[in-house]
């Protein structure tokens, strides 16, 4: 009789081959578990349902400031804003809403308050702007009107605004 030599388990190669899928499966997941506590996506809108039902008061700002013939240019340089506002406003307001928002996350937005100087132009100051795509919305603090546009701060130093178009079922 031939006589065999047994080695443990552990000592052997399959068993720790066929181990590496399960245990890497495992780590990964926890990884994964720890990121999605570790970071917040942020919800774009905290009540989506209400935002969609208010779209009708949004369109009459948007004719409004078609109305006036609205438009803005603002340059940004560094920290400072710098607005010019044309149009056909019967009360042009001393002070504006600027909002730039994040297209996904709402922690990213800003909301900067304008206010008119000597020359006509409107002022203000943003911090902490990241390098992504802003929707932008100007609007007075009342609300009667508003012009938008899009901006990358990598793209360029000025911004043009002007009212949103007509959908496609719009008369």
């Amino acid at each position: 009789m031939q006589a065999t030599s047994q080695t443990p388990w552990y000592r052997e190669r399959w068993p720790w081959l066929l181990a590496i899928m399960p245990t890497t499966a495992v780590i990964l997941s926890f990884t994964f578990l720890w990121l999605a506590i570790k970071t917040d996506d942020g919800l774009v809108s905290d009540d989506y349902y209400k935002d969609g039902l208010a779209i009708n008061k949004i369109i009459v700002r948007d004719e409004a400031a078609r109305s006036y013939n609205l438009s803005a240019v603002a340059q940004f340089k560094g920290s400072s804003i710098n607005l010019q506002l044309a149009g056909n406003l019967p009360n042009i307001p001393d002070s504006l809403q600027l909002t730039l928002n994040h297209p996904t996350r709402k922690g990213f937005d800003h909301s900067i308050l304008l206010t008119r100087n000597q020359v006509g132009a409107y002022e203000g100051k943003v911090q902490d702007l990241i390098n992504a795509r802003y929707d932008v919305i100007l609007e007075p603090l009342k609300g009667d009107w508003r012009v938008t546009g899009k901006w990358h701060p990598t793209e360029g130093e000025i911004l043009k605004m002007s009212p949103a178009a007509l959908s496609p079922n719009k008369e």
